[in-house]
């Protein structure tokens, strides 16, 4: 998928949950701009302080991210497209489905830090097994792709 059809399926999507969440807004970011706003956010600060990147910019594999304090939520397409070049296309859909719907439903699911992200995990299984799949599936094999080349 090219960065306009990402797009446009992240919108069509939003715009199924709009009802649910009026408040939040969301920004399509190139991306460099969108790695400088990611590292603003606090889950991706205590990554990096934690130690997690050793080059960030070529290794974080989060194409949307989600500040609930400030019911916002970034997206790069050029990272989606980067992320997926080597996946068959028929399962690229779910992968940024998944992972839009994923960072929305810090919006909707109640609790903090882990305990939320268990839940959305725990939600996404029951009602979107196969985005999930998707998800977890294409961020292992990019978190492996990654460590092979570091």
């Amino acid at each position: 998928m090219n960065e306009n059809e990402i797009q446009n399926l992240i919108l069509k999507k939003m715009a199924d949950f709009r009802p649910a969440v009026p408040e939040v807004s969301i920004r399509f970011f190139g991306r460099q701009n969108y790695l400088a706003w990611a590292k603003k956010v606090p889950s991706v600060q205590e990554e990096i302080r934690l130690g997690w990147y050793q080059n960030f910019t070529d290794e974080f594999i989060e194409p949307v991210l989600a500040t609930p304090k400030n019911k916002f939520i970034g997206t790069c397409p050029r990272l989606f497209v980067e992320l997926l070049a080597d996946e068959d296309p028929k399962i690229q859909r779910f992968f940024i489905e998944g992972a839009f719907l994923s960072r929305l439903f810090l919006f909707l699911v109640p609790g903090r830090d882990w305990e939320r992200e268990e839940e959305i995990r725990h939600v996404m299984q029951k009602h979107f097994p196969l985005l999930l799949a998707a998800l977890e599936s294409i961020k292992e094999s990019l978190r492996r792709q990654k460590r092979r080349q570091g």
